[in-house]
């Protein structure tokens, strides 16, 4: 059943009218729009050591201004041409079915036709091969530059353990490679190298990013394994070799390229805002973790926006999918002999994950833990009980409404910055008391607590929407019954 293309009704055009009416006025009058919001992020992360600056829709002439009007000019002149390039290609087009040429216009001719099929040519490998080929050009040659003034230093002080990594990490990668066609034992092996690294940063002291590294790389394991099930089993073959050579060739510029800018990154000396970072953390902060205190604290509003993007996300796959999700299973009664593991496991699962996961957030502002992992490492036991008793079970008995909680941790996260204002502070400045409690002792507790319990709101809330939206979703029918 074909349906006719139509115009979007209006609730669908006013987000985007929004979007631009907002760019007009930070435009056309940014000291009155976006000047206010810009001084208290600099103020949140800099206090009074804010720099001096402006904002103003003239400037004068100046460099910045001559690069805008040069890719203004730049644009043009590509649209024309590749306009001039479309018409010739239709003359080619006409001339050979009436087998009609101007001897004087072959050439140019070839030419068009060969640059439109090669740039135009609605294929989507091409174009990212065209895309990867100009990013090497552009970074090959501050990266051969690199490379010329820099030596290979021989480390005598790494362990036998990083060496096993690493060729851990390299085996990997060759696998994932040589079994990309079968895409199951690739998963499997991209699982590996992600373990490697969080291994590494175990090595390298950042158990942080350790923890983080390995949840998010369990949650991206089992949301590919849904997205496979939707999937043929097997990639299809090239038809020709060469494609191949090509894409080999590609790739292994790209990875030497980024391979040396990463050695340079490597080799450049550490002296960074790292150390300004450690000396502020606890004074300001009122946090011995430096990573949780910088999510939280001194660049709060980067994490804000960041969950903010990742709830949106959440909420669009469960607006595309909620129309194709099957019924809610019927609860397992007892034990399934075909599941690898009882399903009364998944009870006894959930409640120690729970305790787990309380213990690393509210340790999380001094040691390795914070809203964010520990948002993860609820998601995984309810993961397990949504395979192994069905989604029933999970929704009706615990009652979770990911998109609620969603809402309350973006709310309870933006309430937070909001309440400094209440005391003449920055969005998101942090506060701090001390508690003398009975048989407790003293007890620290920072407002940062309450973003972070947005944060962990959100991380759960949006892990568990995607997730058991694309494990209900209706399976795709054969094609034999979608000819019919």
């Amino acid at each position: 059943m074909r349906k006719e293309i139509h115009e979007p009704p209006v609730w669908m055009k006013i987000p985007v009218l929004v979007l631009v009416t907002v760019c007009l006025l930070i435009g056309v009058a940014p000291g009155w729009t976006i000047a206010p919001v810009l001084a208290l992020a600099a103020r949140g992360v800099l206090g009074d050591a804010v720099p001096e600056y402006s904002l103003a829709v003239w400037h004068g002439f100046n460099l910045p201004l001559a690069m805008s009007a040069g890719g203004v000019l730049l644009g043009i002149g590509l649209y024309f041409a590749l306009r001039r390039l479309f018409d010739l290609h239709a003359v080619v087009r006409r001339s050979l079915g009436r087998q009609i040429f101007q001897h004087h216009d072959d050439a140019l001719l070839w030419i068009a036709t060969r640059v439109t099929r090669l740039i135009a040519n609605e294929r989507l490998h091409r174009s990212l091969i065209l895309l990867l080929l100009a990013a090497v050009a552009l970074a090959a040659a501050p990266a051969w530059q690199v490379l010329a003034g820099l030596s290979l230093p021989v480390s005598e002080d790494l362990p036998l353990f990083a060496w096993v990594l690493w060729f851990t990490l390299v085996a990997g990668t060759v696998g994932t490679v040589a079994l990309h066609r079968q895409r199951l034992p690739a998963l499997v092996v991209i699982g590996v190298v992600g373990l490697a690294v969080s291994l590494l940063f175990v090595l390298f002291s950042a158990p942080d990013l350790a923890l983080t590294q390995l949840l998010v790389e369990m949650l991206t394991v089992a949301l590919v394994l849904l997205a496979l099930n939707y999937l043929p089993q097997t990639s299809p073959q090239p038809t020709r070799n060469w494609r191949r050579i090509r894409d080999g060739v590609v790739a292994l510029a790209a990875g030497v390229v980024v391979a040396v800018l990463a050695y340079a990154m490597l080799q450049h000396p550490l002296d960074t805002v790292a150390g300004e970072l450690l000396a502020r953390s606890w004074p300001e902060g009122h946090g011995r973790n430096v990573v949780n205190v910088i999510l939280v604290d001194f660049r709060g509003l980067d994490t804000l926006g960041e969950i903010t993007v990742f709830a949106v996300a959440a909420l669009v796959v469960h607006a595309l999918l909620r129309a194709h999700r099957l019924a809610p299973d019927a609860p397992v009664p007892g034990p399934r002999a075909d599941l690898p593991m009882p399903a009364q496991l998944a009870h006894l699962l959930f409640p120690l994950a729970l305790a787990v996961s309380a213990y690393l957030f509210l340790r999380g502002h001094n040691e390795p833990g914070g809203g964010f992992i520990a948002g993860l490492v609820l998601v995984m036991p309810v993961l397990l009980q949504y395979v192994l008793l069905g989604a029933r079970h999970v929704e009706g008995r615990m009652g979770f409404n990911y998109v609620r909680l969603i809402a309350v941790g973006l709310l309870l996260a933006a309430t937070t910055g909001v309440a400094a204002w209440l005391f003449r502070l920055p969005f998101l400045s942090s506060g701090h008391v001390d508690l003398d409690l009975p048989l407790l002792g003293t007890v620290s507790l920072t407002s940062a607590i309450a973003f972070d319990m947005g944060v962990y709101l959100v991380v759960f809330g949006g892990a568990m929407l995607v997730l058991s939206m694309l494990g209900t979703v209706k399976p795709p029918l054969p094609t034999s019954e979608r000819a019919r």
